[in-house]
């Protein structure tokens, strides 16, 4: 997938604002934007146009660019939009940030640690495993919680079955270095065979 050198800077350098530069370099940053785009449906230039919705509030949660990639990933390999799976990730965020009356109860049934705190120390992924582990990784039980269908929509995908495919996804994208240089690679050898 091509893109604009604007629009890739422009998301690099939000990430690079968001996580802070001492996280990520702009290298790092290019690899997992390509893996993300290797392993989903989505291009780098979807990326980054909508990473500014939801780069910050990732990072302030303390969930990492290669987890979120990965959240991402696994929702457009299972055929979500690009726009709702990022609208949905930040809203899934912001409900485990600040939860309902309804979805602190919830987690107080299910015997689940559902605030800012958790998301801290095991990450959106690790409350996944946690629900599934205590079995309320239902529809019904992840609405309850998130709050909303399209958070539920950006998540479900990484439920069940979709669990493997995102720990695969997140180890990918974890060991991403040199992707950006693989692309550019083939791009040329692509090139050399039109010459």
């Amino acid at each position: 997938g091509f893109s604009d050198v604007g629009t890739v800077s422009d998301a690099v350098t939000t990430i690079m604002n968001s996580y802070g530069a001492a996280t990520y370099d702009a290298a790092q940053v290019t690899d997992i934007l390509i893996e993300t785009q290797n392993l989903g449906k989505i291009t780098v230039a979807q990326y980054g146009a909508l990473i500014g919705k939801v780069a910050s509030i990732a990072s302030q949660a303390g969930v990492s660019f290669e987890e979120l990639s990965a959240f991402v990933s696994v929702a457009t390999s299972k055929g979500v939009k690009a726009g709702p799976a990022i609208d949905g990730l930040r809203q899934a965020i912001a409900s485990v940030l600040k939860p309902t009356l309804d979805a602190s109860e919830e987690a107080k049934r299910l015997g689940i640690q559902f605030d800012a705190a958790a998301l801290k120390t095991k990450g959106l992924k690790g409350i996944l495993e946690e629900l599934a582990a205590k079995g309320g990784a239902s529809q019904a039980t992840l609405v309850k919680l998130f709050g909303s269908i399209e958070a539920v929509a950006a998540l479900a995908p990484a439920t069940g079955e979709g669990a493997a495919t995102l720990s695969k996804f997140l180890d990918d994208l974890t060991n991403s270095a040199g992707a950006t240089d693989a692309a550019a690679s083939k791009l040329a050898w692509t090139y050399r065979d039109w010459e």
